[in-house]
């Protein structure tokens, strides 16, 4: 019952998120035809709602900020924020609840597994913030957001209309 609980309050707290930096921030500039600008904007915005959380340092705010892109593609992908608030409330429950460990600074939960920090390595592991801010979560994001631009980018290309046929 309680991993339910977990499950519940995380999907609330990252589709709040979700709708507050993808739905409302991006939307406003997506609205003004300004794609680019909605993700950098929207994903500087979601790092900076972190930035009191314990812990927080350059390379969480790093992490965090490729989270939101990763998340902002999503919505780009699938025109909603409903992928992207369930992968964010997966991670989130996967992180905290599922393995025990930090979530963006917050204490862990841990119902399932229970890990402890047991390393100063914070480029390895995140440290105290959480795994979001270790090197292989940032380079994972990065290989991820580069690997979805490419997608965006082939998507658009296709449904352009093709403008050598319509020179008659």
């Amino acid at each position: 019952v309680l991993v339910l609980l977990f499950l519940f309050g995380y999907g609330v707290q990252s589709m709040f998120e979700e709708l507050l930096c993808r739905g409302y921030v991006m939307g406003y500039f997506l609205k003004e035809k300004r794609p680019l600008l909605a993700v950098v904007i929207n994903s500087a915005f979601f790092a900076f709602l972190h930035i009191a959380n314990p812990h927080f340092d350059w390379y969480a705010a790093i992490g965090l900020f490729l989270f939101g892109i990763l998340m902002s593609e999503l919505r780009l992908l699938s025109h909603n924020i409903w992928l992207s608030g369930a992968v964010h409330a997966a991670w989130n429950f996967a992180e905290g609840t599922i393995f025990g460990t930090v979530v963006s600074g917050l204490p862990n939960v841990g119902l399932i597994i229970k890990s402890d920090n047991t390393t100063t390595a914070q480029m390895l592991t995140g440290g105290l913030f959480g795994i979001e801010r270790s090197s292989v979560s940032i380079i994972a994001h990065l290989v991820a957001v580069i690997v979805l631009a490419f997608v965006i980018l082939q998507r658009k290309d296709r449904e352009r209309p093709d403008q050598a046929s319509s020179s008659d």
